[in-house]
């Protein structure tokens, strides 16, 4: 049945970094587990087979009919994760006269992001493009499989942290920061790889690992 469909091709390097975190209480999931926090705290994705599904695919689809050849460029440069840190370092420095490199985002992400990938294990919610088929519906892929669970998405999610992380370094750019990570969340979608409800998600999820960080001196050194 198409509501029991599950994401079941997560990389090993995921699953590793999952493993290999959830005991080291440097990182949000090592302190998740050593206090308990082992369930989502993001409510249930939208069944496979509902409505709301649907109307996700047809919103995916008319993005990806809408997208500019900028939109495009910037969502395939994107999906590499040293050209997102990269990118974030370079506008972090621009607008606030401070250096950032590579290096300082990549800290805040390594801390963060065995979380993520826990959560995307946990709900194992299917990509886009599994599921359209289902609908005689088609969302096309620009980019490779990402590898993990569509729920919540895990580009929204460091995007979001790092605009939540910069914005208390310098809260005057606070609209900047924002409108970036809402930039690279649709992105997501124009790469056929997440439904609207994966980016919001997301966004939750990096204010609930921010607490986490932040009520546990993770940030140390970064803020």
């Amino acid at each position: 049945m198409i509501d029991d469909m599950k994401y079941t091709d997560t990389a090993q390097k995921h699953i590793d970094t999952v493993v290999q975190q959830k005991n080291d209480p440097s990182t949000v999931l090592g302190i998740c587990f050593s206090k308990g926090m082992t369930q989502s705290p993001l409510a249930p994705h939208n069944p496979n087979g509902s409505t709301e599904t649907l109307l996700e695919l047809n919103e995916i689809i008319q993005r990806q009919i809408e997208a500019t050849e900028d939109e495009r460029k910037f969502t395939l440069q994107m999906d590499d994760l040293k050209n997102h840190y990269s990118m974030w370092a370079d506008e972090a420095s621009k607008v606030s006269g401070k250096k950032y490199d590579y290096e300082y985002v990549n800290k805040i992400a390594t801390c963060a992001d065995g979380y993520v990938n826990y959560i995307k294990l946990l709900h194992a919610r299917p990509r886009p493009f599994q599921i359209a088929p289902l609908y005689e519906k088609k969302v096309t892929m620009i980019i490779n499989d990402p590898r993990t669970g569509s729920y919540p998405s895990g580009h929204s999610y460091d995007a979001w942290l790092f605009a939540m992380i910069f914005t208390m370094k310098h809260p005057e750019h606070r609209n900047h920061f924002s409108r970036i990570a809402d930039r690279i969340s649709t992105s997501r979608m124009i790469a056929g790889v997440h439904f609207p409800s994966d980016l919001m998600a997301g966004k939750k999820l990096a204010i609930h690992a921010l607490n986490v960080m932040i009520e546990n001196s993770l940030l140390k050194g970064m803020v």
